[in-house]
């Protein structure tokens, strides 16, 4: 029951708690201040350097990055408002895009996002052209293209005969490619990797490229383009054929690099001995597959060039250096020699022509650099 006696003490109660309250919000706001004072050491970073930081996330060039998930710079824009904010206000993170699985939007998106920056467009899918309908969405872009990696059919081969006055490397499938097509408008390209062109002699200014990888040709188809090729730094081949009987010499004065090894999704014997044909002076490092080297062949080499530092043994795993080698090793100390695994190993019991990880995996093989 209420007495005036319990209503004067609830009363006093009530005061009471109200200045618990009051001082519990007082605490409260001043451990809020506190915390908005508070910066996360990331966000205190100058914009320029959290550029520098995302530009590192990515890969590098011709390699894109995915469209979505780990990897893919739309990850970036989701953290909080300033991390989208400096990635929205860097080209250089969306113009290097993969045709393989982007949505149409995310691809135009992507292209309105980078700017003026120059492109790199990529598929990892040399197997299968890519549609025209996709291709169209670059053509606009298409004088700001600076790598491209992919195969074309007939109906979008006609993109690449327009002017692409930044294109410095390009990766292409000659199989859908009819004889005697021209890429002329290329003033800066100096780097290309070439998959089946058979005849294509006249697909690019050979003169003008210091990088040049060829994948599945003959010692007749490929002669032709290295005696233009002459300001080749770095060259290699992929070979399948005989060696034909009237071979002509091959002078490339500016190589250092060079790798032969054999094209096995083929029953063409080995071009055994191509090696010989070859005068570089410049030759530092040479891969080399041991079925392509007959006797004496490198002891030959070794005498006409007199810079090569270094000497890899292409051959399987596990079978260690060919006694002819070791003995060269043995005669020449400055040389390095290595053995490394061949694409025997990678692609035995393989119908390989047919398999999409076969061909990747010949993709890796090739150490093309990119703008030396």
């Amino acid at each position: 029951m209420s007495t005036k006696e319990s209503r004067a003490t609830d009363r006093t109660r009530i005061a009471a708690l109200n200045q618990q309250i009051q001082q519990l919000v007082t605490e409260k706001e001043a451990l809020q201040k506190r915390l908005d004072a508070y910066k996360y050491p990331i966000l205190t970073l100058p914009n320029e350097i959290m550029a520098e930081i995302f530009q590192h996330c990515l890969p590098a060039p011709p390699h894109s990055p995915p469209p979505f998930g780990p990897g893919s710079p739309t990850v970036l824009t989701h953290v909080c408002s300033l991390w989208r904010q400096i990635a929205l206000a860097m080209p250089g993170l969306w113009c290097s895009i993969s045709m393989d699985s982007a949505p149409d939007t995310l691809i135009s998106c992507w292209l309105e996002r980078s700017g003026t920056k120059p492109l790199s467009i990529q598929t990892n899918n040399m197997l299968d052209s890519v549609e025209s309908s996709l291709l169209h969405h670059f053509r606009p872009h298409q004088a700001r293209w600076e790598t491209i990696q992919l195969r074309v059919d007939s109906q979008s081969l006609s993109t690449l005969l327009l002017p692409m006055p930044l294109l410095r490397h390009i990766e292409l499938d000659g199989q859908d490619v009819p004889a005697g097509t021209r890429i002329t408008e290329v003033p800066a390209l100096r780097s290309a990797i070439l998959w089946e062109f058979d005849q294509h002699m006249v697909l690019l200014p050979w003169q003008q490229l210091t990088s040049l990888a060829l994948i599945s040709t003959t010692p007749e188809e490929c002669t032709p383009i290295l005696q233009e090729a002459i300001q080749l730094i770095v060259c290699e081949l992929v070979l399948t054929g005989a060696l034909p009987d009237d071979q002509p010499q091959i002078t490339l004065p500016a190589l250092e690099r060079l790798t032969l090894t054999h094209y096995l999704f083929t029953e063409e014997p080995a071009p055994t001995g191509f090696l010989e044909f070859f005068s570089a002076p410049c030759l530092k490092r040479l891969r080399i597959v041991n079925r392509l080297i007959p006797p004496s062949s490198l002891e030959r080499l070794l005498e006409k060039h007199d810079n090569i530092e270094e000497i890899c043994i292409l051959g399987k795993r596990g079978h260690g250096m060919p006694t002819r080698q070791v003995q060269y090793a043995s005669q020449h100390p400055t040389i390095k020699f290595t053995l490394e695994e061949n694409l025997d190993e990678w692609f035995e019991d393989m119908e390989a022509d047919q398999t999409r990880m076969a061909m990747r995996r010949l993709r890796s093989f090739i150490e093309i650099p990119l703008f030396e």
